[in-house]
């Protein structure tokens, strides 16, 4: 179980790191087709000039790599329960991972409907720009 987690945390890791931008100059290059504030990283241009236009798609990502997570943990957990060969911890392990990644998903799945909810409706950040 160990050794899925720090596979997990270094892939969260990797992503992070490839954010990053490619030069740290200011150079023209560091900028994507010479646009000010658009900076270009390993996984495409991301825009800095204001908080919303930076936060919007790292939210995006930041959704959809928790959906990368659930569903490998998913898939290690059906395979632990395939492979048990009807030892009762490696069943248990695996039903315990299963409804864990249930509840993160849920969990997930509700992050963004209260951030939305909040921020959205009741502090009105859809007019400057956010959107989740």
């Amino acid at each position: 179980m160990t050794r899925f987690w720090i596979l997990i945390i270094l892939s969260c890791a990797t992503v992070l790191a490839s954010l990053l931008p490619l030069s740290v100059s200011a150079a023209p290059e560091a900028f994507c087709n010479g646009q000010m504030g658009v900076i270009n990283t390993g996984l495409g241009c991301i825009d800095i000039t204001t908080p919303s236009a930076f936060l919007t798609p790292l939210l995006r990502w930041a959704v959809g790599l928790s959906s990368l997570i659930a569903i490998v943990s998913f898939v290690f957990a059906g395979i632990m329960v395939l492979t048990s060969a009807g030892d009762p911890k490696k069943v248990k392990a695996g039903q315990e991972l299963i409804l864990t990644t249930i509840w993160g998903v849920v969990f997930i799945a509700l992050s963004v409907v209260i951030l939305n909810f909040i921020g959205i409706t009741i502090l009105n950040l859809g007019s400057i720009g956010f959107n989740i």
